[in-house]
């Protein structure tokens, strides 16, 4: 099996044997929670380059992004551009509590390089925020002391007391998961570890364009087409609000949507939403290029005509944010 295949296979998030953190020898946010003789170390060093791209060298894992520094710059501008969209951080009803009393426990799962979990922290300095991804490269230079991270496997058992956190929250990761999995381990852990009265919120993104061209369906289709037989679905609207109100131990569930343009066809925010998603499908070309039977060259060319395509069409695609009480 060559690389190219090899990579367009993997499934998602490898196993759980390691923690990640600064040293073992540190004190850390995590230390009362998991308990400070457990070794943070990182035993997950190797990775696949490709295309002078750098990927998780393991055949457990979906994700279809690179893993080095250009694509942490594009996660951290995409993170600032829906905060922007949305107005905020989250949509959860605990910003008093956040502000005015401290001291509270917060969770991202899947954190990526950490850019929620560090806005957040700047924002609350006196409320801790850890975050949980397979991926062992967090922005450690930006880390702050009310942070902490942990490389784990998130599709198994989370390594944390019932009733641990105030808040758990996870975004744009259901693309890349089994919904059978997510449905019946990460969502029930992130409800376990929640605690009575606190609160979860799902931020995500659904894979699927609103008046798209025939390129920008294609790159939707392929996809779409690739990912489906693994039991993803990349339309997270059609099943996460079913999923809260049948999961149990929820109250009070809602739902948020935005619907927001692609292209120069609206001011900034759609040459920026371009912007981000042209960095996305270049971050994806190694795997998606032979998905659709196109060589390197001809997938930048289709990809040029999906920049003129989402303007022509006015493309829009849609951001959802579910949030529930636990009873």
């Amino acid at each position: 099996m060559d690389n190219k295949t090899k990579l367009s296979t993997r499934s998602s998030f490898i196993s759980d044997n390691a923690l990640n953190n600064d040293s073992s020898q540190k004190k850390s946010i995590l230390d009362p929670i998991i308990g400070a003789s457990h070794d943070y170390e990182n035993a997950l060093d190797t990775y696949l380059h490709l295309d002078g791209r750098r990927y998780l060298n393991d055949q457990e894992i979906y994700y279809y992004f690179p893993n080095d520094s250009k694509e942490y710059s594009r996660q951290w501008r995409e993170h600032f551009l829906i905060r922007h969209m949305w107005s905020g951080n989250f949509q959860a009803p605990i910003d008093k509590k956040l502000l005015r009393l401290g001291s509270v426990r917060v969770l991202d799962v899947g954190c990526g390089p950490g850019a929620w979990v560090i806005d957040m922290a700047r924002e609350y300095p006196c409320s801790s925020f850890i975050g949980m991804d397979i991926s062992p490269d967090f922005d450690n230079d930006k880390k702050l002391a009310n942070t902490a991270f942990l490389q784990y496997n998130f599709l198994h058992n989370f390594p944390f007391q019932d009733n641990t956190f105030d808040f758990v929250r996870q975004s744009n990761i259901l693309p890349f998961i089994p919904k059978k999995e997510w449905q019946e381990k990460t969502l029930k852990e992130m409800i376990r570890v929640t605690k009575s009265g606190g609160w979860i919120e799902i931020s995500e993104v659904d894979w699927i364009y609103l008046n798209g061209g025939p390129i920008t369906k294609r790159l939707n289709e392929t996809l779409r087409k690739s990912l489906s037989p693994l039991g993803i679905d990349v339309i997270p609207s059609f099943y996460v609000n079913e999923s809260l109100e049948r999961v149990g131990g929820l109250q009070d569930i809602s739902h948020a949507v935005q619907i927001q343009p692609i292209g120069e066809w609206k001011d900034t925010i759609g040459v920026m939403n371009l912007k981000n998603c042209l960095e996305a499908y270049d971050s994806m070309k190694t795997v998606l290029a032979p998905l659709m039977g196109v060589n390197d060259e001809e997938y930048v060319d289709l990809i040029r005509v999906y920049a003129v395509e989402v303007t022509e069409h006015r493309t829009l695609f849609s951001l959802h944010r579910y949030w529930a009480q636990k009873i």
